[in-house]
């Protein structure tokens, strides 16, 4: 139910949409704490380069509750479509990804994050055998994805 509350004051008016976006958040997140587990976006750990460089591009020079605040409204509203988050970074849904609190800046680095995923240019065994300078000028390469963001990536 506070989830419902600051919607409603974060978003203005929700709509029917976005109130059932954020229950269909708030049951997961409920479901995930009776697990004892955790998002990635809270523990900063990623199964995927594509998955950190996600995280870090949400996080950037955002608080760490903000941050989480808009991974959990980004991961609502994919679940809600039935997408799974990285299938969400699309072009389509770049309106709905903007409304959950994500600059335009950032939902552009998404989305080229996304096309160089799809592309099998961010495979860890390929990234792996690449220097550290190497891999940081070709994480570098990407839109959105800075020196730090690079240098931070677990491969």
């Amino acid at each position: 139910p506070v989830d419902l509350v600051v919607v409603a004051v974060h978003q203005g008016d929700p709509g029917p949409d976005m109130i059932a976006v954020a229950a269909f958040g708030l049951v997961e997140r409920i479901r995930d704490h009776l697990r004892g587990g955790a998002d990635q976006a809270a523990t900063g750990e990623a199964k995927t380069v594509a998955e950190h460089l996600y995280s870090q591009v949400i996080r950037q020079q955002l608080s760490g509750m903000a941050a989480d605040a808009i991974w959990g409204r980004v991961q609502a509203r994919a679940k809600f479509h039935r997408l799974e988050v990285p299938e969400f970074f699309a072009e389509k849904h770049e309106a709905e990804v903007r409304s959950c609190g994500v600059s335009r800046a950032k939902v552009r680095a998404l989305l080229a994050i996304r096309a160089v995923e799809l592309e099998g240019r961010l495979d860890s065994a390929m990234l792996a055998t690449l220097s550290h300078a190497d891999r940081s000028r070709h994480l570098c390469d990407i839109w959105g994805v800075g020196q730090w963001t690079a240098d931070t990536s677990i491969i």
